[in-house]
């Protein structure tokens, strides 16, 4: 039997394609995390949910979804506490499965919990005949290890160590961010870079809401255009991917620009349009300076109007930090001649410019992929709010906190794992164990 899967663009899904009169697709080829995996195609598929992991993970979303397309019936199942099916349904609707329509929940079959005997009862109910099925969970479950059923493991963000950890008091939209780079960043055998990490993780939420507000500011002033200073280039190219209908311009005039009546006049030729000027910065007297220069038909917007002046004062060092990171390039335009550009450039390390490029790339990697995810779970997009503001404040600090980001949060069980108890234990039998073999 041959087969093979070929990419839907439109659908995003993978399609099976049959070669043979009497061939039969055993196999559905599909994504768990970024490892391409082939999944066996079974009557039914009991998979594990819940609330804010799967809606967090595209990749899982990905993989059930190929399954639906591939008429495979899947059952969700779970311990119960969040409800009885009238909630399930709910959550498993914005989580994004909106077709699963069986669940199993251990008070259904008179169980207390999902144990061997729950999970007998509910293949009796749901598979009669002796139909296959096979398990998707974050935990490995006995049952399907003594039925030898097909098991695919997913590995929940919270089993990672390593993961990023913005503390427990957090609301919905915040764990969900949390899930979602951790989610990302850890799931597969893909590993980046730390820089990318580093753009991933904190950047990206920063250059997010930036180019929202500026949205939303655009829409409020009713502007035609958007014009970018030449040191917000990454803001530019991150607005142009979530917003591709709207004009932009670059505004090549740096804050080290010489400040006289060349540049002045470099500056009249662009108010030609209503429109707004975007600064990834929250350099005030650069602000003022172009605000003197450009009028009242152009409205200048910056960093410090996001985050407004109580959470500048709170947070503003690590903003600053967080902004300094992302530079694009070394080079900048010292001066203006005869209305020509001459050009500088500041002495930086080639590391420091490849990690900044890292950093850049991580940075633009969420943008793109947390915009499109936020579309596929039907979330309104973040307003930037006070709340919001305050959190990408947390993010940021949290970011440059080097001693508590890498710190490793662990279960009991893994913490017990790896103690030094655990360890000597180990020894001590390796020891008793060679004893037993000389002998």
């Amino acid at each position: 039997m041959e087969f093979t899967a070929e990419w839907l663009p439109e659908a995003q899904l993978w399609e099976t394609k049959n070669y043979g009169r009497y061939d039969e697709v055993d196999y559905i080829r599909t994504f768990l995390g970024r490892d391409q995996a082939y999944i066996p195609v079974k009557n039914v598929l009991i998979f594990e949910t819940a609330k804010g992991h799967y809606r967090a993970n595209p990749f899982m979303k990905q993989t059930v979804d190929s399954l639906h397309y591939n008429q495979i019936e899947i059952i969700a199942f779970d311990q119960g506490e969040l409800g009885g099916e009238d909630d399930y349904r709910n959550i498993l609707s914005q989580c994004g499965y909106p077709y699963i329509e069986k669940f199993a929940i251990p008070s259904s079959f008179g169980k207390k919990n999902c144990g061997f005997k729950f999970f007998q009862a509910a293949v009796e109910t749901y598979s009669p005949g002796k139909k296959k099925y096979g398990m998707i969970s974050n935990t490995i479950v006995p049952f399907a290890m003594a039925k030898h059923v097909d098991f695919l493991m997913y590995t929940s963000p919270d089993l990672y160590p390593q993961r990023y950890y913005l503390g427990r008091k957090t609301r919905e939209e915040e764990r969900t961010f949390e899930n979602f780079i951790n989610e990302q960043l850890f799931n597969g055998t893909v590993k980046e870079s730390r820089g990318y990490h580093f753009g991933y993780a904190f950047e990206g939420i920063l250059m997010y809401a930036f180019c929202q507000f500026l949205k939303k500011r655009m829409k409020e002033e009713n502007a035609s255009r958007i014009y970018f200073t030449a040191a917000s280039g990454t803001a530019f190219q991150a607005y142009s991917m979530l917003y591709p209908e709207d004009e932009l311009e670059t505004l090549y005039a740096w804050s080290q620009t010489r400040r006289d009546g060349e540049l002045e006049q470099y500056m009249k030729n662009r108010k030609e349009k209503k429109g707004i000027i975007g600064d990834f910065s929250l350099d005030q007297d650069w602000k003022s300076y172009l605000e003197s220069q450009m009028g009242e038909r152009l409205l200048v917007v910056n960093l410090q109007d996001l985050f407004q002046p109580e959470n500048v004062k709170k947070y503003g060092n690590v903003i600053d930090q967080a902004v300094s990171m992302v530079q694009e390039n070394n080079f900048f335009v010292a001066e203006y001649k005869n209305g020509l550009p001459v050009w500088g450039q500041k002495k930086t390390g080639i590391r420091k410019l490849r990690n900044g490029q890292e950093i850049q790339r991580g940075m633009m990697g969420f943008v793109t992929q947390f915009d499109a995810f936020r579309k596929q779970t039907g979330w309104e997009k973040t307003v930037c709010g006070k709340e919001d503001v305050r959190f990408i404040g947390r993010v940021l600090k949290y970011a440059f906190n080097e001693g508590q980001r890498k710190k490793r949060h662990m279960k009991p069980a893994q913490a017990l794992i790896q103690s030094r108890a655990a360890k000597w234990g180990v020894r001590q039998l390796k020891k008793i164990y060679r004893r037993i073999r000389k002998r």
